[in-house]
Formats: structure tokens, C-alpha cells, sequence
């Protein structure tokens, strides 16, 4: 799902509604994109999730900025 590259939509229904209105590509890269996207803006890196009984994927992004930890400088002693 993450890599991309195969199209496996979960709902039928609404892929056909999008390819009626001549949205989406049906190219399989919409999770990488959303991925990419995040990691351009800088927020918190999606979560994906399987759930089983019912079986589920659940995809949540946060709006929240990564936290970058900041390196101490080392001091070398020879």
C-alpha cells in the first residue's frame, strides 16, 4: 500500500463516482502521494493500521510538525 503501484480501491462505488468526474488516476500511488505530501510539509509521518474482524485499514494523518532532536556537539579529545 505504501510503496504504490498497484490500484486497489476499497470502495467501488466511489472510484466509479471520481472516474465519472475525471478524478483520480487509478495508478495505485494516491497512499505514496498522501506520504510524500506529509513528509514535504513536514508533519508527523501517517500511521497506517490493519484491523481485522471487520477487516479495516485505517490511514490517520496528524497535522502536527515532526519533532527534530537536536545533536549535541561532541568534543574529541586525542
Amino acid at each position: 500500500m505504501r510503496l504504490g503501484g498497484k490500484s486497489n480501491p476499497r470502495n467501488k462505488a466511489l472510484m466509479k463516482m471520481f472516474n465519472l468526474i475525471n478524478i483520480g488516476e487509478r495508478v495505485g500511488s494516491g497512499v505514496s502521494n498522501i506520504f510524500n505530501v506529509w513528509a514535504d510539509e513536514g508533519w508527523e509521518e501517517p500511521v497506517i493500521e490493519e484491523r481485522f474482524d471487520p477487516d479495516r485499514t485505517v490511514l490517520s494523518l496528524s497535522f502536527k510538525k515532526k519533532v527534530t532532536k537536536k545533536l549535541k556537539k561532541s568534543t574529541m579529545l586525542f
